[in-house]
């Protein structure tokens, strides 16, 4: 393969050379192997691979291992001559932290790209000058191939008219081995690239003809939040619950496309920006999701991603574990909720609403009994999916005095969802139905339903709502009134009583822990150790 020619007219984003390296230059030689190639250890690319880190955060695929059965058959064929493959390419590491350190200087939050930095330089510090962000399962069937964990495929080519095939690489003769080093492998070598993201193009071209959806393409960004999300598509609750019998989930939201992390990536905008735009759901080519991935994004950090992981997988595990995979649960019983992407969507949409101080919500509900909590929503769910409840007031009167005289049936009830069914029924906005705001409506519906519940101590023991924090003008006027009330007859007392160290603001009736307001009539002053205490118990 010919090295590209460069254009000294025309200033490229990203500089990158593709030459035929015989494996003689890329492998770990052994000493037999080293004495028959001693004139080439001056060449750049001697002992390539050892030079070579993979690390599967850095713009790299989280693929399924290769079947034994597809390495051998990736073997004969690349030893029999069918070479029209993929280069292995290597990006500069050195180059990579000269990005990095430009990156650094736009970010927000910095935190993750310094570690990225350390990483890389103790990468160089053990020898290693290239990063290996395109066929990585190749080099490791070669490898396997190498140090005798595979052996060599049957029907193999004959090699010096030796049949070498089901041998492993440790029993073949001297003359056998050196014919298959001479074997070349195309190896794009990248020196140049502007920012990280360029190397997920990179991959992306290199693998033309793929089948990757746009969510694929962007899930190698090198950034912090990707690399969390894709832990998303191996956790095994997750593939669970999204798998055959439960959610179903096929399409975009497959687990084999990486629909997990998909599905995130939608929700954490919704997550971030919960004041005013948690009902925006952005599709999966939308710009929106496309930088957010990025490495220099301003819409996450490392504390926001954590915290937004933590929360996606606790009410991912809340619906699955007391409904999807509860063991009372078998194949028998009949569904409750549809088996659908949507109704994880919208128990999210619903668990945000709750956790976080929304332009319909301003007071935070925290869940003290997950099981009795879905099975609420279970049953608030089954309703607003009941035929009944999709008709207008006239329909419903219809509905109930059919039933009452006792002929209701499949025929009439096909009559009136014909005739009586509204347009911005719970069933119709969960189609979508061509509506922007969909996800408002049906997250107004299940939020509505909640409160009713909650103010009419239905949910008592089940949910509670979180005290809001002093505000500062607050805190200030509890210390003041502690000046105007003392009763102390010494300035070092009184100095002493608002002390910071000494004294802190604190819930006098009712702890914030269980709902207290910070209302001066709720507040006063304490010890700051006994306070510690009290609030580890809450």
């Amino acid at each position: 393969m010919a090295n590209k020619k460069s254009n000294p007219f025309i200033q490229k984003r990203v500089e990158e050379t593709t030459i035929d390296v015989p494996f003689y230059l890329y492998k770990t030689l052994d000493s037999q192997e080293e004495k028959v190639f001693e004139a080439f250890k001056s060449k750049p690319q001697y002992n390539l691979s050892s030079q070579i880190v993979i690390d599967r955060r850095y713009a790299q695929r989280l693929l399924t291992l290769w079947s034994e059965d597809k390495r051998q058959t990736y073997l004969r064929d690349f030893f029999d001559g069918f070479d029209k493959i993929n280069a292995f390419v290597c990006v500069s590491i050195h180059r990579a932290i000269e990005v990095l350190e430009s990156t650094k200087r736009r970010a927000k939050d910095k935190s993750t790209i310094n570690t990225f930095i350390a990483d890389l330089r103790g990468e160089i510090d053990n020898g290693k000058n290239w990063l290996l962000i395109n066929g990585q399962h190749r080099d490791k069937i070669f490898q396997r191939l190498w140090t005798n964990e595979d052996s060599i495929p049957t029907k193999f080519p004959i090699v010096n008219q030796r049949d070498i095939a089901g041998k492993y690489w440790s029993d073949l003769d001297v003359d056998s081995r050196v014919a298959l080093l001479h074997v070349s492998h195309p190896i794009t070598f990248v020196t140049k690239f502007t920012n990280m993201s360029d190397l997920v193009q990179i991959v992306n071209l290199h693998n033309e003809g793929s089948e990757w959806n746009p969510h694929e393409k962007r899930s190698i960004e090198p950034s912090y939040f990707m690399q969390e999300l894709r832990k998303l598509d191996h956790n095994d609750m997750l593939k669970t619950m999204f798998g055959k019998g439960n959610l179903n989930a096929t399409g975009i939201y497959s687990p084999n496309k990486k629909g997990i992390s998909f599905l995130a990536s939608q929700l954490y905008l919704m997550w971030k920006y919960s004041k005013n735009d948690w009902n925006k759901f952005y599709s999966m080519s939308s710009n929106e999701l496309e930088d957010l991935v990025k490495i220099e994004s301003e819409d996450w950090s490392k504390n926001s991603t954590d915290e937004f992981i933590s929360f996606f997988i606790k009410v991912a595990n809340e619906l699955n574990s007391f409904y999807f995979s509860h063991p009372s649960r078998k194949k028998t019983t009949k569904k409750v909720i549809r088996h659908k992407i949507t109704s994880f969507r919208n128990y999210f949409v619903l668990r945000l609403i709750m956790d976080r101080k929304t332009n319909i919500n301003d007071i935070v509900y925290k869940v003290e009994n997950p099981e009795k909590f879905v099975l609420t929503y279970l049953k608030h769910e089954s309703k607003r999916l009941y035929d009944r409840e999709q008709l207008t007031d006239d329909g419903k009167k219809k509905w109930d005095k059919l039933e009452k005289k006792g002929t209701l049936d499949k025929h009439n009830i096909k009559e009136l969802m014909k005739d009586y069914k509204r347009s911005e029924c719970y069933t119709e906005l969960l189609r979508g139905s061509g509506r922007d705001d969909y996800i408002f409506q049906i997250g107004q519906l299940t939020f509505d339903d909640f409160k009713d519940d909650f103010d009419n101590g239905k949910l008592r023991g089940i949910v509670r709502t979180r005290g809001e924090n002093v505000s500062k003008d607050v805190k200030d006027l509890v210390y003041k009134r502690a000046i105007m009330d003392s009763e102390s007859d010494s300035i070092e007392e009184l100095y002493n009583s608002i002390d910071t160290k000494v004294n802190e603001v604190i819930h006098t009736k009712t702890p914030q822990a269980k709902g207290g307001t910070p209302t001066l009539d709720n507040l006063g002053l304490g010890d700051v150790s006994t306070n510690r205490r009290q609030q580890d118990k809450h």
